[in-house]
């Protein structure tokens, strides 16, 4: 198996990953945020839910862009 390491532009511990293509990722993580890749992960989006600071996202289910 190929492992391609990609930068995150985060300091959360991440979780959840869920492919929906090979050009299309969302990753949860650790004090509510979350990450997407539209570009096969040459670059990751970040954000954290509002209010969720004190929450760990386990799990994330992406179903399009």
């Amino acid at each position: 198996m190929d492992v391609n390491v990609q930068a995150s532009n985060t300091t959360a511990s991440l979780r959840g990953i869920c492919a929906v293509s090979s050009s299309i990722a969302w990753a949860s993580g650790s004090q509510g945020t979350w990450l997407r890749t539209v570009d096969g992960g040459r670059a990751w989006q970040t954000g954290q839910v509002e209010g969720a600071a004190d929450l760990d996202f386990r799990g994330v289910r992406g179903f399009d862009d």
